[in-house]
């Protein structure tokens, strides 16, 4: 059996994730120097240990990520199978990986950006196979496929103080770009924002333009990509009319004025008062107004009621009876006997 408990231990922590794969080289490294991966590397005959041959045979990127890939051998030239291999861009580990059956291993990381980097492979060694180490190179371009972006406005005919949606697509030759940052801004209003393109490449935003005494009578809104290490920018613009917000007339409080119609000119040229439609004073000797009638129709009743009690009271005089001796009349035997 390959290795000693510790060696099994170490190699399974950093297989499932217990330890960091950094930490992980560390330790085996250090086994090593002790002799704790295995037997006492001090008492060990060197050439008792199978010396291995670690190769790099290749390197590469795509859009997205970058890969290195190689194979572990024996001196007799066997494949290595098991072992726990580091791979390191300018000294800094990239990914880990193991090798298979046929020796073989292979591991990517994220594209890194546009350069140059060393590529090292390292296997840390055991108690029955020798420290590897394999060198390479990576070279990272920037890809620059083209793009395209693809704009529209909703409503097209928009009016001040209403939202516009701007909706968009941003696609590539080998299908939609997701995750891009979409900058936008406006002909009017200086309006500036930026949005990000969804999983299938599209993306949304509303722009509200406010109310002004100099509003335009159209807008447009630009739409740009800036691009990066693997897609070249894009841009596109969309156009529009504005309308002001229509704003509700003002109420006329004033009082309505009058206006006399002209009176018609005489033969000598002075207005004539008798001509038809002219304006003529009102005749107030053949009607009376409202508090007038009423007054004449209280004097009336008045009149009627005293006359009434004027009646009553001669009835009345004439129907008294006299003592005898007395006589009616007036004067100073009025009243006294005969």
């Amino acid at each position: 059996m390959r290795g000693t408990v510790q060696q099994n231990l170490i190699t399974r922590g950093a297989i499932n994730g217990t330890f960091p794969a950094a930490v992980t080289a560390l330790l085996l490294l250090i086994l090593g120097a002790m002799g704790l991966a295995g037997s006492p590397r001090a008492h060990a005959d060197p050439a008792a240990l199978s010396q291995t041959r670690l190769t790099v045979d290749d390197t590469g990127t795509d859009s997205t990520t970058g890969y290195v890939s190689g194979s572990v051998r024996s001196s007799s030239g066997d494949p290595v199978s098991g072992l726990y291999i580091s791979v390191y861009l300018n000294d800094s580990l990239a990914c880990n990986a193991v090798t298979d059956g046929s020796g073989r291993f292979s591991c990517s990381f994220a594209r890194p950006a546009p350069g140059n980097y060393s590529v090292s492979a390292v296997w840390a060694g055991d108690s029955e196979n020798g420290a590897a180490r394999g060198t390479s190179s990576l070279t990272v371009s920037a890809v620059n496929r083209g793009t395209s972006l693809s704009l529209s406005l909703d409503p097209v005919q928009a009016t001040t103080g209403d939202a516009v949606t701007v909706a968009g697509l941003l696609n590539s030759d080998s299908g939609p770009i997701s995750g891009a940052v979409i900058n936008l801004s406006t002909s009017y209003g200086d309006i500036q924002a930026k949005t990000a393109t969804s999983a299938d490449g599209t993306f949304t935003a509303r722009v509200t333009f406010p109310d002004s005494d100099t509003t335009p009578s159209s807008f447009t809104v630009t739409a740009s990509f800036g691009g990066d290490s693997v897609f070249k920018p894009s841009t596109n613009t969309a156009s529009g009319s504005l309308a002001s917000r229509p704003t509700a007339a003002p109420l006329d409080t004033a009082a309505p004025t009058a206006t006399a119609p002209a009176l018609p000119a005489s033969n000598n040229g002075t207005p004539s008062p008798s001509a038809a439609g002219a304006m003529t004073p009102a005749n107030t000797s053949g009607s009376s107004s409202p508090l007038a009638a009423v007054e004449i129709i209280f004097f009336l009743v008045a009149l009627v009621g005293a006359g009434a009690l004027l009646v009553v009271g001669l009835i009345s005089h004439q129907t008294t009876k006299l003592a005898r001796g007395e006589r009616r009349g007036f004067g100073t035997d009025f009243g006294q006997h005969a």
